[in-house]
């Protein structure tokens, strides 16, 4: 699951400001688009870690939060309107925010398990 997830980040990335720039998008809209994850997440993660550690159950936020957030990107492709893109990656990058943190503190965990 680690290296699906950053590698599927890896190859996605850099190609999302095309994708844009394809559907007639200026570059205000794509930086505009571009700017609302990183915000997003350094907002909400939190919020999602404390969730996390309150359920007492982080795989199960994990599993919430990436399914929701790949549903929410899958939508993103719908329609091409900038109002309707930006909603969709407010939605996808509130959801995805604890994939990453949550992925690692599992992975060095499980490390942690191993060695003792």
């Amino acid at each position: 699951l680690f290296i699906t997830y950053y590698g599927s980040l890896g190859s996605l990335l850099p190609y999302l400001p095309v994708y844009y720039h394809s559907l007639g998008h200026g570059g205000q809209i794509i930086g505009l688009i571009g700017a609302i994850k990183p915000f997003t997440t350094f907002l909400v993660a939190p919020f999602w870690g404390i969730v996390s550690d309150q359920t007492g159950s982080p795989f199960m936020v994990l599993y919430f939060t990436f399914l929701v957030s790949l549903v929410g990107q899958l939508l993103v492709a719908w329609k091409h309107n900038p109002t309707y893109i930006m909603t969709m990656v407010f939605v996808t990058a509130f959801f995805n925010a604890p994939v990453k943190s949550l992925l690692d503190s599992m992975v060095i965990s499980h490390l942690n398990d191993r060695t003792e």
